[in-house]
């Protein structure tokens, strides 16, 4: 059986479908903003990938689920 410590690390975050091409940009900007903020909004139009970006962007930061 294997060890705890073994196991892939839980996350509550989705797992995306296909990968996540570009908007390297905006992912900079946003880490930039978690950086020196608690809370950060991501607005634009529907449709525009704000969901997708908050998601790539949460999942480069070590401690979120």
């Amino acid at each position: 059986m294997p060890r705890v410590a073994d196991w892939p690390a839980m996350s509550d975050l989705p797992v995306p479908l296909t990968t996540f091409v570009g908007r390297v940009a905006e992912l900079a900007a946003l880490a930039g903003a978690l950086g020196s903020a608690r809370v950060v909004t991501v607005a634009g139009p529907g449709g525009c990938g704000k969901t997708r970006l908050a998601v790539a962007a949460a999942g480069r930061f070590d401690g979120v689920r």
